[in-house]
C-alpha cells in the first residue's frame, strides 16, 4: 500500500493514499500540501511456496488461494501457474491456504439459492397486482472483493489449514458415519478435491469441527482441537467469505455440534445460537416454501427439514420456544428419495423417521412449556406415538426375540437404531406423566427404564463418545421420571440399577459436553429434595393399561430391568378401581388442565406437579437442562 512519509518535526506523518481514477495524484496528499511517496512494488516469487493473489483479479473457479508473506497488493495482478495449482493432498504435511476470496468459484450469485424470498403480498387486496420482482434491482450484483483487513483475520485464523489426506479421510469419514444420518446437509461429491476444484472452506472447517466432536482419533487432535475448527469456520462465516447461502446455512447446522457451554450460559457460540442464525438465511431464500423442481430441491428439503428437527429438540432442551413456526411452512415431508443425492449411506428412511418423532417430541414440548395439555391434545400426541413404529421400517426395529449373531451384525446400524428411539421413549414418558393425579402412571417409569436399556448398550459398546449432546438430555429427563417413586421404596430401589446408568453415561458425556456436568448435578439435586419431599400415604402407581402397554411392543423387554419389579408392586397394591386387568381406559390417565404455579416445594399432593416439576423442567430449564 502507498503511504504518505512527511516530517513534521521529529515526528512522522502517515496516511493512506487515495487515488481517483480520473486523476494520478493523490487526494488525501493534496488536502494536505504533503508529498506522496509510492512504496516499491516488488514481484512475488512463484513456485511451491507461497503466494499471493490480486483483490482485482477473480481467482480461477473453486482455486485456493494460497497464504501471502506480506501484504496483498491492491495494484499488482499475480496468477498462479498451471504447475502451482496443486491438489492438497499433493502437499506433504498440512497445507496452509490463505487469501481473503479462497472459496469465492463456489458463489452463485445469480442461483436460485441465492434469491430472496419475499411473500409481502398476502397482506394486500386480492384485487392488486403486486408482483414482488419488481422490487429487485435490475442491474447485475456484482462479487464483493474482500477487504484487506478481512484477509488478515483469515490468515490470523489460519481459516484455510487443510489436513493431510489421511486426516481428511478420517474426519470425512467420522462426519458421515455419526453426523450425516442426522443432519444430512452434505451432497455426494460436495466434499471431493480435484486439481481444478476446492469444497468450500467455510464448509470444510465446519465438517472438520463435527467430526472432531464425536471421534477420538489422535491424527485429527495432534493436527487441530475443535476450537480450532470452530474458530476458523466462525472467521469464515462473519468475513462474509462464502456468498452461497445455501452453503452457509449448511455450515450454521454443523456448528452446531460445538456447543462448549450449557444454556445455564448465554453463548453467542451455542447450538441454539447458530440454529437462529441459519433458521434466518433459510426463511430469506425461501427454504420454508415447497421447492420447485430442479437439481437443488432434494437438497433444499434435507436442510430444511434438518432445521426442523433441531428446532424441535433444541426447545425440549431449552423449554424456550421454537425458531420455526411449522404454520408458515409447506414444504412437504422428507421422502427417503431426497437423499438419493446426499452423501454418505443416505439411509432416507431413517431420516424420514427421526425427523417425524423429533417433531412429535417437539410439539409435545412446545405444548407443556405453555401449560396447554388438554384432553384433546393428549389423545392426538398417543393417536400419533401409536402410529409411528409402525411406520419405522423393518431394518430400524429392535429384534424382539433372539437373534443369531450374523442377523444381529446385518442389521443396518445397530447404533443408528438405538438412537432413533430414544425421542420416542422420551415422548412416551412425558404423555404418560400425570399432573394433578392421586396416583403415579407406570408409563414414565416404564419408559425411563427402558432409556436406560438403551443407554447401557452404549455403555458396553463404548459408544457414549459418538454421541450428541442432547443425549445427555435423555438421561436428565429420564432420571427425573425414575425419581417419581423415589417415595415407593421396594420401586425406588429396583430403579437404582437404571439411575447409576444414567449416572454413568453422563459422567461419559461430560468429557466432552460441558452441558452434561450441570445436568448431572441437578439431577442429584432433584433426588435430593424429592428424598425430603413428605410422602402422602394413599400414594401408588398404577399399571400400564391395554393401550399403553402397546406403546412397548416395539422393544424386547429385556431392555427394561424394572418391568417384573413394578408390575409386582402393582399387582400386589391394585384395588378394584385401577382396572388392573387390563381394561381401563387411557382416560384414567389423562392429565387435567391446571393453570395454576406452585412454587412451594413442600407442597403435600406429590403427582407430577409436586416440587413444582412442570416449572422445573420447562421453564426454568437454563440452569440444569442439556444443551444441543
Amino acid at each position: 500500500m502507498s503511504r504518505l512519509r512527511a516530517g513534521i518535526g521529529k515526528s512522522l506523518l502517515t496516511a493512506e493514499c487515495i487515488f481517483l481514477p480520473a486523476n494520478d495524484s493523490c487526494e488525501n496528499c493534496n488536502a494536505r500540501g504533503l508529498d506522496c511517496f509510492s512504496s516499491n512494488k516488488r514481484r512475488r516469487r512463484t513456485g511451491y511456496g507461497r503466494h499471493s493473489l490480486s483483490y482485482t483479479q477473480s481467482p480461477p473457479f473453486n482455486a485456493p488461494y494460497p497464504q501471502a508473506e506480506e501484504a496483498v497488493t491492491t495494484d499488482e495482478q499475480t496468477r498462479l501457474r498451471p504447475h502451482q495449482s496443486l491438489s492438497i493432498f499433493e502437499r506433504s504435511s498440512t497445507t496452509q491456504f490463505s487469501g481473503a476470496a479462497a472459496a469465492l468459484g463456489n458463489t452463485k450469485i445469480s442461483s436460485p439459492d441465492n434469491e430472496t424470498y419475499i411473500g409481502r403480498a398476502h397482506y394486500l387486496d386480492h384485487d392488486t397486482p403486486f408482483d414482488e420482482t419488481q422490487a429487485r434491482d435490475a442491474t447485475v450484483f456484482q462479487q464483493r472483493q474482500p477487504s484487506r483487513s478481512e484477509n488478515a483475520v483469515l490468515q490470523l485464523f489460519n481459516a484455510f489449514e487443510m489436513p493431510t489426506r489421511a486426516v481428511y479421510r478420517t474426519l470425512l469419514d467420522t462426519f458421515l458415519t455419526y453426523c450425516q444420518p442426522w443432519t444430512p446437509v452434505l451432497t455426494r461429491g460436495e466434499m471431493d478435491y480435484s486439481h481444478q476444484q476446492t469444497p468450500p472452506y467455510i464448509l470444510c472447517q465446519s465438517m472438520f469441527l463435527a467430526a472432531s466432536r464425536v471421534s477420538t482419533a489422535p491424527s485429527i487432535s495432534f493436527f487441530a482441537t475443535p476450537d480450532h475448527f470452530y474458530r476458523r469456520a466462525k472467521a469464515l462465516f462473519f468475513m462474509n467469505h462464502e456468498l452461497d447461502a445455501l452453503t452457509v446455512i449448511k455450515a450454521t447446522i454443523m456448528l452446531q455440534w460445538y456447543t462448549p457451554v450449557g444454556p445455564e450460559e448465554v453463548s453467542y457460540d451455542a447450538g441454539e445460537f447458530w440454529l437462529r442464525v441459519g433458521v434466518a438465511i433459510a426463511l430469506q431464500i425461501g427454504l420454508h416454501r415447497e421447492p420447485p423442481l430442479g437439481p437443488t430441491a432434494s437438497v433444499r428439503k434435507r436442510v430444511w427439514w434438518t432445521l426442523r428437527t433441531r428446532d424441535a429438540l433444541m426447545t425440549v432442551a431449552h423449554g424456550r420456544p421454537r425458531a420455526i413456526n411449522r404454520e408458515d411452512t409447506n414444504v412437504s415431508p422428507i421422502d427417503p428419495r431426497d437423499l438419493r443425492d446426499a452423501a454418505g449411506r443416505g439411509d432416507g428412511q431413517l431420516f424420514a423417521a427421526y425427523t417425524t418423532i423429533c417433531c412429535i417430541l417437539g410439539d409435545i414440548s412446545e405444548t407443556c412449556s405453555r401449560n396447554s395439555m388438554t384432553p384433546s391434545k393428549h389423545k392426538d400426541f398417543e393417536n400419533l406415538l401409536h402410529a409411528w413404529p409402525s411406520q419405522v421400517p423393518e431394518h430400524l426395529r429392535f429384534p424382539l426375540r433372539e437373534v443369531s449373531t450374523e442377523t444381529y451384525m446385518s442389521l443396518q446400524s445397530q447404533l443408528n437404531l438405538r438412537q432413533l428411539h430414544l425421542p420416542y421413549l422420551l415422548s412416551l414418558a412425558i404423555v404418560g406423566r400425570s399432573l394433578k393425579n392421586e396416583n403415579i402412571s407406570a408409563q414414565p417409569i416404564i419408559a425411563a427404564s427402558f432409556v436406560a436399556g438403551i443407554f447401557r448398550d452404549f455403555l458396553a459398546r463404548d459408544e457414549i463418545k459418538h454421541l450428541a449432546p442432547i443425549f445427555s438430555r435423555y438421561c436428565i429427563a429420564s432420571g427425573f421420571f425414575l425419581a417419581l417413586s423415589q417415595p415407593l421404596n421396594e420401586v425406588w430401589t429396583a430403579c437404582q440399577s437404571d439411575m447409576e446408568i444414567f449416572r454413568r453415561s453422563l459422567q461419559e458425556l461430560s468429557r466432552r459436553w460441558n452441558s452434561a456436568k450441570s445436568g448431572l448435578r441437578a439431577l442429584e439435586h432433584f433426588i435430593s429434595m424429592r428424598d425430603k419431599q413428605p410422602r402422602r400415604a394413599s400414594q401408588k402407581v398404577v399399571w400400564l393399561t391395554e393401550h399403553q402397554m402397546r406403546f412397548f411392543d416395539c422393544f424386547p423387554r429385556d431392555y427394561c430391568v424394572i418391568w417384573d419389579s413394578l408390575y409386582e408392586h402393582c399387582r400386589l397394591n391394585s384395588t378394584a378401581t385401577d382396572h388392573f386387568d387390563g381394561t381401563a381406559t387411557t382416560d384414567t390417565n389423562i392429565p387435567l388442565v391446571d393453570t395454576s404455579v406452585d412454587d412451594d416445594v413442600t407442597s403435600d399432593h406429590w403427582a407430577l406437579n409436586d416440587l413444582d416439576f412442570e416449572q422445573f423442567m420447562w421453564t426454568n430449564a437454563e440452569g440444569w437442562v442439556s444443551n444441543i
